[in-house]
């Protein structure tokens, strides 16, 4: 696990909050992600990244206004039957303005309709699937469903957004709220005085632990010792800000929680801090970014903003109370598709591309609705600067950009598993610190044990760290099975098997692993 703990160079994502990775027992009926060092001690074996499946593209443009579809996006899930794909477009007709469109799937992401909502115009008719605009100096960003209890209806969907205009220049973020998702209404004040907060997928959520809004923004910060192409060494770094309670117009300043460090080859950016809740952590989809040298592209590239020119892969940031960050691992989450680029265009069109080779972005949030999780990313044969300055003034019908889809099971966004995968030594997966006493308690593992492979589990005493009596590893029935919530029992002297945890003293929990993944922890 990488954490990050150096924040002195440039452009990143930022978070407010401590820096010190707090160790804490398991919250009660709350899964713990199995993704840091932050509760439990591993030895034996590592914390490892998943790897999601990618279903392919699910959404493209087909009509005028969507001519530019860009790389920002978020999904909603309404009910048990709607998700919702927000995204960011515009078109010819009206290039100064920047469009939030939403398109509904009642089959969990594998189909979208783009419904006719009759609110927005565009080149002078409403028969369109927009649900808000913006001057092209602003960007429509990231929507959510909130769930904090002391929301208004009325305001039960937010949408943050940046600006830069008015009183308020240099990329302020905003937050808009609707009843419905479909309607919004903005006071247009920041939610603090911070610029240059936005000019990115700014996004938020309402945290149920602390009870608080977190917006997640960018930084950008002068490093002349950053490793950039050129003269850019002005790059973004990751930032958050925090509003308590239910007032979520008025935050705190920013602070960086990710940036480009030491661990980075070469200069990588942070864009687009993707955000959601799993369990106890909040995870972030940052688009880590390659910048490229463009000293000479002929057409289309002489509009373009060629310093700014670069490559997008998905990378996958875990954020624990009090709010500090940690890498599983720098591998992309969601790598770029296969294909080669031309060295003159700049694109990924040729011959046999995958439709997402040139750059991938997260959308934010998360579907759950079918059982497992699935998350939806931009992907195009295009690289940053194409996306982001020519898509709208080029013809681009045999260029392939869009929104797909990818699925991991649930909880599984990484796991612990062995580090030699048929050794007889287990992985030992040891609690950091106590859980108070129990009565008529149960814990459950979301596992994948491998055939031959096996998982026991004993409750120790916090103060000697031995086995409980009736809580031992050879008490314990084996698991042998892959399933979200494999049940933990212990045989009682009579033999019978038992799940119920009834402890009178503080008990840490030790898992012993043997060839097999484990994702999460469920103390109920």
């Amino acid at each position: 696990v990488q954490q990050l703990t150096s924040m002195t160079t440039a452009a990143t994502l930022a978070v407010l909050a401590s820096s010190v990775l707090a160790t804490s027992a398991i919250s009660l009926g709350t899964p713990h992600l199995l993704l840091d060092n932050s509760s439990f001690t591993i030895r034996n074996g590592n914390f490892h990244q998943a790897e999601p499946v990618k279903l392919g593209m699910k959404l493209s443009q087909e009509h005028e206004w969507e001519q530019a579809l860009y790389m920002y996006g978020s999904i909603v899930q309404v009910n048990s039957s709607e998700l919702r794909l927000y995204y960011t477009c515009t078109g010819p007709a009206n290039l100064n303005t920047t469009y939030l469109a939403v398109a509904v799937s009642h089959d969990h992401g594998n189909s979208f309709s783009k419904p006719v909502l009759n609110l927005i115009s565009y080149n002078n008719s409403t028969a369109n699937n927009l649900v808000f605009g913006l001057p092209f100096d602003g960007w429509p960003n990231s929507v959510i469903l909130d769930t904090n209890p002391l929301a208004s209806p009325s305001q039960r969907f937010k949408m943050t957004f940046d600006l830069d205009r008015g009183n308020y220049t240099g990329r302020h973020l905003y937050v808009a709220t609707s009843p419905d998702g479909f309607r919004w209404t903005s006071s247009y004040i920041p939610v603090n005085s911070k610029n240059n907060f936005g000019d990115t997928a700014t996004a938020m959520l309402y945290d149920n632990f602390s009870k608080e809004y977190l917006y997640y923004g960018r930084a950008d910060i002068g490093d002349p010792n950053a490793p950039c192409p050129g003269n850019y060494n002005s790059f973004r770094q990751m930032s958050l800000a925090n509003a308590s309670g239910a007032d979520f117009a008025h935050a705190s300043l920013p602070q960086v929680i990710a940036r480009w460090d030491s661990h980075d080859r070469t200069c990588v950016d942070l864009y687009n801090p993707a955000v959601c809740k799993q369990g106890d952590a909040i995870l972030l989809f940052p688009a880590a970014t390659l910048h490229l040298v463009n000293s000479s592209r002929t057409a289309p590239y002489h509009n373009t903003k060629k310093r700014n020119d670069a490559l997008l892969n998905i990378r996958m940031l875990v954020s624990r109370r009090p709010f500090n960050t940690s890498y599983v691992t720098r591998r992309p989450f969601v790598p770029r598709g296969m294909g080669q680029r031309d060295s003159l265009t700049g694109l990924y069109n040729t011959s046999g591309a995958d439709w997402d080779a040139g750059v991938v972005m997260m959308a934010a949030g998360v579907d759950e609705s079918a059982g497992r999780v699935r998350m939806m990313y931009f992907g195009g044969q295009i690289t940053h600067s194409y996306a982001a300055y020519n898509v709208e003034s080029v013809g681009l019908t045999d260029i392939a950009r869009g929104w797909g889809l990818v699925e991991l099971r649930q909880e599984g966004f990484g796991y612990v598993a062995p580090d030699d995968w048929w050794t007889d030594s287990p992985v030992t997966v040891t609690s950091r610190q106590a859980n108070a006493a129990m009565t008529n308690g149960s814990l459950a593992l979301n596992a994948d044990v491998a055939v031959g492979g096996g998982i026991t589990v004993a409750l120790l005493d916090a103060s000697t760290q031995r086995p409980l009596p009736g809580y031992n590893h050879t008490d314990c029935a084996e698991l042998t099975a892959n399933l979200v919530r494999l049940p933990v029992q212990w045989y009682t002297p009579d033999g019978v098997l038992d799940g119920t945890i009834n402890v009178q003293q503080p008990f840490l929990i030790e898992i012993l692993l043997r060839s097999g993944k484990l994702f999460s922890i469920l103390l109920i």
